[in-house]
């Protein structure tokens, strides 16, 4: 006699069994195999049918009155140019068989040589486990070197499909040696589960440069001699669309009694939808440079040709034989400033339009007046267009002035509908540029998504500096403020300079004078100048580094502590072209030190770590790195920190902001 714990898991494989439409054959049949339809014929689309858990591959889709799903498929004309095909494989109610993980490698390459992924779309329609296994071919198909063959399956039916695990299958697996009952135990204690919905995840989020494959999911509600086997809370997985109750239990789910059932239907719909999509080809573009050469000072498109220009072409096509594109919103990033646009020619392309990104123009002056209003190049050209029709075509002239800033980032960010469907694309494509500037192409890839897209600006003439800007700089320092340091194993030839500033107990310089090349503290002094013009000899008593900058303090002895110091200057209002001095070591009459400024202008002010950083060009020498850039008085506005020198007997040579100096504290 059976006691009620044998009972109840005898009742419980029974109803696993009756559920899956297992059957006994006396004939040997083959562990797997893939079968194709009667009627079969080449085709560009194919069905394919993958069964559940001691499932068959073709009871468990024929119905009471014996016609299988795909017979109604045969007989459906919106099916006419699809194949379809069955798939079997060995899934024994008590012995050893081979786990999920092993079907779905053997299954995925029998696929492969059967020629399956030869056509252009493929759907896989599964039942019960037979969805934990397609699920599985296709998360080994998401890596580099099988995304081609992934791009053809478009969508994946996965119906009463235990994601997350069955309870009467946890029980099974006592009874049963089938070791494909323990693959889908339930999922909060089942690795294998967890692993492939977290592979599965990553497929859904990374599916591009398409969106394909697309998942639906359907579960039943009726209970199959007492128990729903897969209720919704079991088939919960990632989905496209929200899943769909079925009024029928685990075996009838998929025993649609004609084409009128709800589990055809609703079939139906998902993979004749998903076909008219994969049809449907997105906008194609193309950029490149025209095979003109035009001699300086001719007149093209209406300017006066430049050598620094170039003349390239924009196209944008609808490659849809019977499909309108509407709503078209182009933005081209171009790698280079825009100096003319117009339109070529244009098919089929309503209501187009062409435009800057923002007003071109920019004002110079003051609080009180604008003084002048300077254009603008940009390299923002938006296109926009109300409906592209099928086949449409629309080329656009650009004329680019190639010498000046290259986007590292230029891309196309589009966004447009098809006619048919509602809902808005949005992709981007990157821009390459080849052979410095003399080609230009357009990534194969495309990149799903919203991209924020920046305004690059370039002035169409420089920039005259007001007149203010041209007043003589007047410097006026204590020479004891500011000194040369020397290395005590070679003390003739100074290392760089150094000031004091804010308190006389400190002086600043540059860390590459402190610091070797190996990152090695130097044994230093520091030489200053007496009221005299004579050398005062201070040792260095400690060192500071200022953390992510390049300046170093040094601590001088408190008795030999000089008189001149340096105040910090208003360095937030200087801009390029502002005047500024720096300061040379030369040796005057009978040997005194004597200290030279030089005034230059501000050539540019950019940022390192977010610290100003300006720069000037002038003849200047490597000793006075760590020196102070000054501003006018006996201000500081700024530390020299490095110095390229050059041919031409000048050098390019960087301040950093004197704000980057944090306020220096008086000794007691």
């Amino acid at each position: 006699m059976f006691n009620r714990a044998q009972a109840f898991l005898f009742l419980a494989i029974t109803i696993l069994i009756v559920s899956c439409s297992a059957v006994e054959r006396s004939s040997p049949l083959p562990t797997l195999s893939v079968a194709f339809e009667p009627d079969y014929r080449p085709s560009k689309k194919i069905i394919i049918f993958v069964h559940g858990l001691f499932g068959d591959p073709v009871l468990s889709w024929t119905n009471r009155a014996g016609i299988s799903w795909q017979q109604l498929i045969r007989q459906d004309q919106a099916f006419e140019r699809f194949s379809v095909a069955r798939v079997r494989y060995n899934t024994p109610l008590l012995t050893r068989t081979s786990t999920i993980e092993e079907i779905a490698t053997r299954v995925l390459r029998r696929l492969q040589d059967e020629g399956v992924f030869n056509h252009d779309e493929i759907y896989f329609v599964s039942h019960s486990m037979g969805g934990i296994i397609t699920k599985r071919m296709l998360v080994a198909l998401n890596r580099q070197s099988q995304k081609e063959k992934l791009s053809r399956v478009k969508a994946a039916l996965f119906i009463s499909t235990p994601a997350q695990g069955s309870n009467i299958a946890e029980i099974g697996g006592w009874l049963s040696s089938n070791p494909q009952l323990r693959d889908i135990r339930p999922a909060d204690m089942n690795s294998f589960l967890q692993a492939l919905e977290n592979d599965w995840g990553d497929l859904f989020r990374e599916r591009r440069p398409s969106r394909f494959p697309l998942s639906f999911c359907a579960y039943e509600t009726k209970s199959t001699y007492g128990a729903v086997i897969v209720p919704r809370t079991l088939a919960a997985t990632y989905c496209d669309q929200n899943p769909i109750a079925i009024d029928e239990n685990h075996s009838d789910i998929v025993k649609p009694v004609n084409a009128d059932a709800d589990i055809y239907k609703w079939a139906r719909a998902r993979i004749l939808e998903t076909s008219n999509l994969a049809e449907r080809r997105s906008l194609q573009y193309s950029l490149g440079k025209t095979p003109y050469n035009y001699k300086r000072g001719v007149i093209v498109e209406g300017i006066e040709w430049q050598e620094t220009y170039g003349e390239y072409e924009f196209s944008v096509r609808n490659p849809n034989n019977d499909e309108n594109i509407s709503d078209v919103r182009l933005t081209l990033e171009l790698p280079w400033a825009l100096v003319k646009w117009q339109t070529i020619s244009q098919q089929g392309c309503d209501g187009l339009a062409l435009s800057q990104d923002r007003d071109n123009s920019f004002k110079v002056g003051n609080e009180h007046a604008i003084r002048e209003v300077i254009p603008f190049r940009t390299n923002i050209l938006n296109i926009d267009i109300s409906r592209m029709r099928a086949n449409a075509l629309c080329r656009v002239n650009l004329i680019l002035k190639t010498d000046s800033f290259r986007a590292s980032d230029s891309a196309i960010a589009s966004a447009y509908r098809y006619e048919s469907d509602a809902s808005a694309m949005s992709y981007y494509q990157k821009i390459l540029v080849h052979d410095d500037g003399i080609a230009v192409s357009i990534d194969s890839e495309i990149l799903k998504g919203e991209r924020k897209v920046s305004v690059i600006m370039e002035p169409e003439r420089p920039i005259e500096f007001p007149p203010s800007k041209n007043r003589p700089l007047t410097v006026e320092i204590p020479v004891s403020a500011i000194g040369t340091i020397h290395d005590l194993a070679n003390p003739i030839k100074p290392l760089g300079a150094g000031f004091v500033l804010d308190d006389p107990h400190f002086v600043v310089t540059a860390s590459s004078v402190v610091f070797d090349s190996g990152g090695n503290l130097r044994r230093l002094v520091y030489v200053t100048t007496d009221d005299a013009g004579l050398p005062v000899i201070l040792p260095i008593e400690a060192y500071q580094p200022i953390p992510f900058t390049e300046i170093a303090i040094m601590k001088i002895p408190a008795e030999k502590i000089p008189q001149g110091i340096l105040t910090r200057g208003n360095s937030e209002k200087l801009d390029s072209g502002d005047l500024v001095a720096y300061v040379e070591l030369v040796l005057g009459e009978e040997n005194k030190r004597v200290f030279r400024p030089n005034a230059n202008r501000i050539e540019r002010i950019t940022r390192q770590n977010g610290v100003r950083t300006f720069v000037i060009r002038g003849p200047l020498k490597s000793e006075v790195v760590g020196g102070p850039l000054l501003g006018g008085g006996n201000t500081a506005v700024g530390i020299v920190t490095k110095v390229n020198l050059e041919a031409d007997n000048r050098s390019t040579f960087y301040a950093l902001d004197i704000q980057a100096i944090p306020k220096l504290p008086k000794l007691k």
